[in-house]
């Protein structure tokens, strides 16, 4: 239909907003972090892994210091976005955060411990994927939970063969 003030609408509905680009940028942001605090906290395993060891950290072409501030520039950025964008938003990325902590920081270390890595898992790459761009445009009571149910299995799935592929 065409640009109506700074959104892009289809039938009188916005597709594309400062809000939209702003939750996106944050979804990156969340993954970016994911990432980070993972391999902060694999620092030792990764750079004796032949697989991971050229990751930045591991192979040292970043610092682990310029990694943590990275990651608490991250995380800034992320609680900031969401707070513009909206309020089931703002929560869930403090709950993919959350997720994210439990799994890779001691004490918790969910990734150590198999039936909570699984469930962190679930969450971090069934839901949060799903609902996060979501409550983007739709209300989060609108979301199919099939779809979340399906996408959780699939990943738990998809770790669970390759944690066979870990084990020897």
């Amino acid at each position: 239909r065409g640009l109506v003030g700074s959104e892009m609408c289809i039938r009188d509905r916005p597709i594309f907003s400062l809000q939209t680009a702003m939750g996106l940028i944050s979804i990156s942001m969340l993954y970016s972090f994911a990432f980070a605090v993972n391999q902060l906290m694999d620092l030792d395993t990764d750079s004796r892994n032949e697989t991971k060891s050229s990751l930045s950290l591991a192979s040292g072409k970043m610092s682990k210091q310029t990694a943590k501030i990275t990651t608490l520039l991250l995380v800034v950025g992320i609680i900031v976005t969401g707070w513009f964008v909206n309020i089931p938003y703002f929560l869930l990325s403090l709950g993919f955060l959350a997720v994210n902590i439990l799994y890779s920081c001691p004490p918790f270390r969910f990734k150590a411990k198999r039936v909570l890595d699984l469930f962190t898992i679930a969450l971090g790459l069934g839901v949060f994927p799903i609902l996060l761009p979501w409550v983007l445009a739709q209300p989060i009571g609108l979301v199919p939970l099939e779809l979340i149910l399906g996408v959780m299995l699939f990943n738990v799935a998809a770790h669970c063969f390759q944690m066979l592929g870990d084990i020897e």
